[in-house]
């Protein structure tokens, strides 16, 4: 079920603030640069598919602020992690009271294409009422069309995955702020449930959709960048039923 977001203003639009995760590291959760930095800064935020991808301004239950990325996969629909519309702090726990939608940001006043507030967000039950890893995956929507591109969805084999080529292109806050990084490898090992890579992010990139190119010039998602490990980063991977339950919502 839809969760409908209250009124709350825009926030964090304004050049020269900081961001707070919208999910704080711990030991276990954090999200890292393995090594040498090999994230690049994109350079042209209006073209596919760094303009399907958009950072997330979140008012979490607190009435803190914090950021996150989000895809879009439908016209008014981005899939991002489920804790950046459900927020699991230790303190603060609920659905996000606000979230601004600014598809192929640039910089702190450079919006391409402007924002949209988000009218409702989604997160499944698994993750609402257990706080359950595997299933730590969201969905938020918009009242209107707003999609400059769109990623597809896929669910594919363990075959597939292994060694696969995979993109995570995001808005971290650790670099200047409202701009859009990326970086590539291969994926490490694959679970039922999970991808683990080693390729370099930080807070503010959760809920990137862990991506690659289709033919057609398209990109599918095949995950949703969720946190790290001592091992490498982390995404929940898209399962038959994951890829199930968001196409029933999309819009």
């Amino acid at each position: 079920m839809k969760h409908k977001l209250t009124q709350v203003p825009s926030v964090m639009l304004q050049p020269g603030v900081k961001l707070k995760p919208a999910f704080p590291p711990t030991a276990e959760m954090p999200q890292i640069v393995i090594q040498q930095d090999d994230r690049h800064q994109v350079a042209q935020t209006t073209v596919f598919p760094a303009n399907a991808i958009a950072q997330l301004m979140i008012t979490k239950p607190n009435g803190q602020s914090a950021g996150a990325t989000g895809t879009f996969i439908g016209p008014r629909t981005l899939l991002t992690a489920g804790h950046a519309v459900f927020i699991r702090d230790a303190a603060n726990v609920g659905f996000a009271l606000g979230i601004s939608v600014i598809p192929g940001r640039a910089g702190a006043a450079v919006m391409p294409f402007g924002f949209k507030a988000a009218t409702a967000v989604y997160a499944p039950p698994a993750w609402t009422d257990n706080g359950d890893v595997d299933n730590d995956y969201g969905l938020v929507f918009l009242s209107e069309d707003f999609a400059p591109a769109t990623f597809s969805v896929v669910a594919t084999s363990d075959a597939e995955l292994n060694n696969l080529a995979v993109t995570i292109s995001g808005y971290p806050v650790d670099k200047e702020f409202g701009t859009q990084w990326f970086a590539a490898r291969e994926i490490q090992s694959v679970t039922p449930t999970q991808l683990l890579y080693d390729i370099d992010t930080f807070e503010g990139q959760s809920g990137s959709a862990v991506y690659s190119g289709v033919a057609g010039g398209g990109a599918a998602a095949l995950g949703v960048h969720r946190f790290g490990a001592a091992t490498g980063n982390l995404a929940t991977r898209i399962t038959a039923a994951i890829k199930a339950d968001l196409d029933a919502r999309i819009v």
